[in-house]
């Protein structure tokens, strides 16, 4: 059963890389690797999402990120920048070296590996 206060959205999937008030951590180790490099991707939410964040995450929340997502890539409207853009107005910041060329295919890209690693 999938808890009420649960809202999925694709933002869930890189809330793992706020590097917010700890830039000089989790900043530097994340800015080691290109999130538009597939396999550095992989990795990245292989270890800091499907292992770190959503580790705890039942089937009925996992099912929820997939499908909030699928609906968004099914959607030609649907306004990735504003994701991983920066907004002075939000406490989440991207590492400052990740330059996202493609939010859509970023994003497919997650849910490409999501899918894979959860599908185990």
């Amino acid at each position: 059963m999938l808890n009420k206060n649960f809202q999925p959205t694709p933002s869930l999937f890189i809330n793992c890389f706020d590097t917010y008030d700890i830039e000089d951590s989790r900043g530097v180790e994340l800015n080691k690797y290109d999130p538009n490099k597939f396999e550095d991707l992989k990795f990245l939410i292989d270890e800091y999402f499907i292992n770190g964040s959503a580790k705890n995450y039942g089937p009925c929340k996992k099912k929820a990120l997939i499908d909030c997502l699928s609906q968004a890539l099914n959607s030609d409207n649907y306004d990735f920048a504003s994701i991983i853009e920066y907004d002075s107005n939000e406490c989440f910041y991207l590492p400052d070296e990740w330059n996202i060329i493609d939010g859509r295919a970023f994003f497919k890209n997650i849910l490409e590996i999501v899918k894979d690693a959860w599908a185990e």
